[in-house]
């Protein structure tokens, strides 16, 4: 399989996960902990084939699996789906971790209003050390003009 490809497959494969679980999460899901059992269920389902299907070891694929497999582990190892802490965690992960919920946070969803930029920055500070590697804080920390700028012309697109 080429790496456009392999890559289309993994961005198909993210994009079907998430229809997926919220439409059960709208329809079927009615507590945190049940939700996620089913994310967990749905992910771990899924991840293989980006694994059986990519016939190369290259860096740029090893590092989009990593980002796909492992962006939802937790700094302090309550995460998933190896439960793996600190920087054993791969830092491509980590860095996805903040931006993906810093997204999520900020984004309007069908089941929310999106949060305001200065409170998903609050909510990505209190997760250091926790959610987040605090380094990889520290740094979005640093960019947050940057980032403001971003969020205001992304809400106006």
């Amino acid at each position: 399989m080429s790496q456009t490809a392999t890559i289309d497959l993994i961005n198909t494969i993210l994009i079907s996960a998430g229809i997926g679980i919220c439409g059960m999460c709208l329809l079927h899901i009615a507590t945190s902990t049940e939700l996620n059992k089913v994310i967990r269920r749905y992910f771990l389902l899924f991840f293989p084939v980006l694994l059986l299907n990519s016939d190369s070891d290259s860096g740029y694929l090893i590092e989009a699996r990593n980002l796909a497999y492992y962006h939802h582990e937790k700094w302090n190892g309550e995460g998933y789906p190896q439960k793996l802490s600190g920087e054993y965690i791969p830092l491509s992960a980590r860095i996805m971790a903040v931006a993906d919920v810093f997204d999520a946070l900020v984004s309007k969803r069908s089941y929310k209003e999106p949060f305001s930029v200065e409170q998903a920055i609050l909510i990505i500070q209190e997760g250091s050390g926790t959610d987040f590697d605090p380094k990889i804080v520290t740094a979005f920390l640093h960019a947050q003009e940057e980032i403001r700028r971003i969020a205001t012309e992304s809400a106006g697109a």
